[in-house]
């Protein structure tokens, strides 16, 4: 994985059809500003810009390709490391605060499990996460992801997310996820195993 991103990077990722929600980039924008300062969040948003990358509303679909470029560009000005992106995904899904009420509100396991793909397909239009086995009693599970996978970053921050979000099921804080299977290891899809105490 290259650390400067060059004009080639850049057209690859932007020649891409998938869209993001315009709040997974607020998300990660109030991520950096956090970690980061305001200042230095600044030369990172003006970059962006220099490469078209612009974030409209929180509601609006973006092309996929151009928060990439913003996650690159986030790892080379802030020489961000694996655990700064994994990070990231587990503060994307803590200030989801509507997927929390949701959760607070399902009783059972199998409801709160629904919220896994449901929360996909609000904040991606392409692909599907979902639980396709699980014990509650040997306490583990497996988490597919399918059809999304462009960029290898993403297998990290969405194993940051898939923690939060299985603390949040299990209401436990000593969640374990491993990426067990991954498409840019030639596999035709992503597989996190989940495991608990």
């Amino acid at each position: 994985m290259p650390e400067k991103i060059s004009q080639k990077n850049v057209d690859e990722l932007k020649s891409l059809t998938g869209k993001i929600r315009g709040e997974v980039f607020e998300a990660f924008l109030e991520y950096a500003l956090s970690k980061e300062g305001k200042e230095r969040v600044e030369t990172l948003q003006e970059k962006m810009k220099e490469m078209g990358v612009l974030i409209k509303s929180r509601k609006a679909w973006i092309n996929e390709g151009s928060y990439y470029i913003a996650l690159l560009l986030a790892k080379d000005i802030f020489k961000w490391k694996e655990e700064d992106i994994f990070n990231l995904g587990k503060f994307t899904f803590r200030i989801s605060f509507i997927d929390k009420i949701i959760l607070r509100y399902f009783t059972s396991f199998e409801g709160k499990l629904d919220v896994i793909p449901k929360h996909w397909k609000k904040h991606y239009d392409l692909g599907n996460l979902e639980a396709v086995e699980y014990s509650k009693e040997e306490k583990y599970m497996i988490v597919r992801r399918e059809g999304y996978g462009a960029h290898p970053l993403l297998c990290v921050e969405h194993r940051g997310f898939i923690t939060v979000l299985m603390e949040s099921i299990l209401n436990k804080e000593d969640v374990l996820v491993e990426e067990t299977k991954c498409m840019h290891q030639g596999e035709d899809y992503d597989e996190y195993k989940v495991t608990w105490k």
